[in-house]
C-alpha cells in the first residue's frame, strides 16, 4: 500500500485490550461487526474489500500478543484472518475471508506510581510500570509517543483527581490526550476533567477499555472515534501518530458506553477478582 492524497474517514478504538481468556479471531470478527454497524457506507473501499477499522492495542507489561501475532505464534495466530506486515513494525493489517480488514496498531498501558493509568498508542516500546505520572509522561514526550491518560472508575477523584488537574492546567494543550471509556456508565455525567482540558486546547478520544471476561471480546470496535482525513498508507502507525497530533479539538465518537447494570455487575466482578488474586 503506497500513499494517496484521497482521504476517507477511519473508525478508531483506542484502548483495546486482548485478554487471555480472548480467542483473536472473535476479537476481530466482534470488532468487524461493530466497525461495520456503525461505519456503514462510510467505511471506504480497499483493494476490493472494506477497509473497516483501527485497533489500537492497550497491552499490560504481561501482554504480548502484539508481538506474537506480528511473530506468527501458534498460541494468537488468528485461524481465519490472514496477517499482513506493513512499513511500520507497530502495525499491522488482518484481513478477513471475506476481505474485511482491520488496521491493528501496538500499545501499551502503564501503570503510574499514582495508580493510574497512562496508553501509549501506535509504538512497541515498553515502558515500566511503577513510576511516578509526571515522570511516565515526560518519558513518552520525549519519545514522541501519543500519550493518552484515559478515565478510570474511581481514579479520578480526591488526590489523583486534583493531580490530573494540575497536569492539565501546567501542561502544553494537545501534549497528550485524554481517554473516555466504554465501561463509564451512559447515565453518569461527562467528567469535568473532559471540559475543563478541552477548553485549554486538549483532546478527548474514547476507547473501550474491556474486562478480562470472554463476554468482553464482543466489546472490541464498539466504542471510539473518527478520523475524517486519514490517508491510505504503508505506515499507518506513523499516519495515526500524524492525525492525532493534528486533531484541534476532539473528534467525533461513534458507540455507546455501558448502562448503569452492566457497570454495576462488572466493577463487583472485578472486585472480586482483585480480591481473589491478592488472597492467592
Amino acid at each position: 500500500m503506497v500513499r494517496s492524497e484521497q482521504k476517507h474517514p477511519m473508525l478508531v478504538d483506542s484502548h483495546v485490550h486482548i485478554h487471555s481468556c480472548f480467542d483473536v479471531d472473535g476479537v476481530l470478527d466482534s470488532a468487524a461487526d461493530n466497525f461495520r454497524r456503525v461505519g456503514g457506507p462510510r467505511a471506504p473501499s480497499v483493494d476490493g474489500g472494506r477497509l473497516l477499522g483501527c485497533l489500537a492495542l492497550t497491552e499490560t507489561a504481561h501482554d504480548h500478543v502484539y508481538a506474537a501475532i506480528s511473530a506468527g505464534d501458534s498460541r494468537w495466530r488468528p485461524r481465519r484472518w490472514t496477517v499482513r506486515a506493513t512499513g511500520d513494525d507497530a502495525a499491522i493489517v488482518l484481513r478477513s475471508p471475506d476481505d474485511d480488514e482491520i488496521i491493528m496498531l501496538a500499545g501499551s498501558q502503564i501503570a503510574t506510581a499514582e495508580r493510574l493509568e497512562v496508553l501509549a498508542l501506535a509504538t512497541t516500546k515498553r515502558y515500566p510500570d511503577g513510576r511516578p505520572l509526571r515522570e511516565t509522561m515526560a518519558a513518552l514526550a520525549a519519545d514522541g509517543v501519543s500519550a493518552v491518560i484515559p478515565w478510570g472508575f474511581g481514579k479520578w477523584w480526591l488526590r489523583r483527581g486534583r493531580l490530573l488537574t494540575d497536569l492539565v492546567s501546567r501542561s502544553e494543550p494537545r501534549s497528550f490526550l485524554l481517554g473516555d471509556s466504554a465501561g463509564r456508565p451512559m447515565a453518569a455525567p461527562r467528567p469535568r476533567l473532559f471540559g475543563a482540558a478541552e477548553r485549554r486546547g486538549f483532546v478527548v478520544v474514547p476507547g473501550t477499555d474491556s474486562f478480562p471476561y470472554p463476554s468482553q471480546q464482543r466489546k472490541a470496535g464498539s466504542f471510539g472515534f473518527v478520523l475524517d482525513s486519514w490517508r491510505a498508507d504503508d505506515r499507518p502507525a506513523t499516519e495515526f501518530r500524524s492525525q492525532l497530533a493534528d486533531l484541534v479539538r476532539s473528534p467525533p465518537t461513534f458507540g455507546s458506553r455501558v448502562n448503569v447494570l452492566e457497570f454495576a455487575w462488572l466493577q463487583v466482578a472485578m472486585n472480586i477478582r482483585i480480591r481473589r488474586q491478592r488472597i492467592a
